[in-house]
């Protein structure tokens, strides 16, 4: 079952595209037209399908939504009866572009409902884990503890959690997350059942990871740091992942990954504060990330210290 149908113009594709990466990468399913429908698929069927099994209806507003007879007179209001009849609210509207004033009105049957205001994208980021929360049912202000299968760090910068689980798996690894006031401040790591390492989060102004720190045991009874200390950086504009860098204790060697506007790695590279050479032994300097046209990484270009490709390139 997808967790959100999204309705939209295609006008604002390249920014939806963007949306949509973001919220699978903190685990949302989104559903959409464009890549869900097959060749010779009936229209009008396939979309009252969707939308009736996605737990959400997720409305992108923009003037060239409101003027689209797909957006407003078939998905809105195949979401719109089901709203009716289901007596709960589903539809969530955001808007993706600022609307005009003289142009087509939103429709009055949702003018009450809040509103997530996308076009002002200093707000970005907050804007996404508020549509996330809503979705997974999270209170914003939760404190305490979640089990989960897996774990990720989103392009965002936010741990999130992946699988939910009732309990803590006796075999295999599983995440205990420690929540307080609607953040992950905390997350338990556990390989058959027992606690193997925690890492703890820091957070800046905005709610985004700043840093993520690794324990593990010291062999006495108590906790030591590990050389695995995560340090993240962000677009201003966007509010996006812009660098993230993990630098080892005792030593001035930092590898530095940094990201594009559409969340992926652009290219990871070594350095050091003082400029000399890495003070540990890496097979490459920097390397750069190659992708297909869906995004998928299809491999890794590594150079040298004076940027000379390595043959060993994956």
């Amino acid at each position: 079952m997808p967790d959100i149908f999204l309705s939209y113009s295609r006008r604002n594709r390249r920014f939806i595209d963007r949306l949509v990466a973001d919220l699978e990468d903190h685990g949302i399913e989104v559903w959409q037209d464009v890549l869900e429908l097959g060749v010779g698929d009936p229209v009008h069927k396939s979309i009252e399908s969707a939308i009736s099994e996605s737990r959400f209806f997720c409305l992108a507003l923009s003037p060239a939504a409101l003027r689209s007879y797909y957006v407003r007179d078939v998905e809105f209001e195949q979401a719109f009866s089901r709203s009716l009849r289901e007596r709960r609210d589903l539809i969530l509207p955001i808007v993706v572009q600022k609307l005009d004033v003289d142009g087509p009105a939103i429709p009055e049957r949702i003018r009450h409902l809040h509103r997530l205001d996308f076009s002002r994208r200093r707000n970005y980021a907050e804007n996404v884990r508020k549509l996330v929360q809503k979705v997974r049912g999270v209170n914003t202000h939760f404190s305490g503890e979640r089990w989960y299968k897996g774990l990720n760090i989103s392009n965002l910068g936010e741990p999130v959690g992946v699988g939910p689980t009732a309990q803590m798996a006796t075999l295999g690894p599983s995440y205990r997350m420690v929540w307080h006031d609607g953040t992950v401040t905390r997350v338990d790591v556990f390989i058959n059942g027992t606690l193997a390492h925690y890492k703890e989060f820091e957070f800046d102004s905005g709610r985004r990871v700043v840093t993520n720190t690794m324990y593990t045991p010291d062999g006495s009874g108590g906790w030591e740091l590990r050389d695995d200390v995560w340090y993240y950086s962000y677009d201003p504009v966007t509010g996006s992942r812009a660098t993230k860098a993990m630098r080892y204790p005792g030593e001035n060697t930092a590898r530095v990954v940094e990201y594009g506007k559409d969340g992926r790695a652009l290219r990871e590279y070594i350095t050091t504060e003082d400029g000399e050479r890495p003070d540990r032994q890496f097979p490459y300097s920097s390397k750069v990330f190659r992708y297909d046209q869906d995004g998928n990484v299809l491999g890794e270009d590594w150079f040298d210290d004076g940027g000379a490709p390595i043959p060993s390139s994956v």
